[in-house]
């Protein structure tokens, strides 16, 4: 559908993870199981957005949502292997 599109793929993935990190912080005290889905897909969009990026070959942004999807991991998953291991 988005083939080619990046502009609109990019509009697309940062209104995503905009949604996904207000949807974060009132469950971030939490640190309960409700968090790691939200922090799941939050770390794939920043993932997917750093290869749009790496695509239109803006490769210190591309570097920055790459850093920002491990940080998001490594903050909230803590050692979960079993959520490391299906994601």
């Amino acid at each position: 559908l988005y083939i080619g599109r990046f502009d609109r793929a990019e509009q697309f993935f940062r209104r995503a993870i905009a949604a996904k990190v207000v949807r974060l912080h009132p469950v971030e005290e939490d640190h309960g199981e409700s968090l790691i889905p939200v922090v799941a897909a939050l770390a794939m969009d920043r993932y997917g957005l750093g290869s749009l990026m790496e695509k239109k070959l803006q490769f210190d942004q591309a570097e920055s949502q790459y850093k920002q999807a491990i940080e998001m991991i490594d903050k909230y998953v803590f050692e979960d292997t079993d959520f490391l291991a299906n994601h």
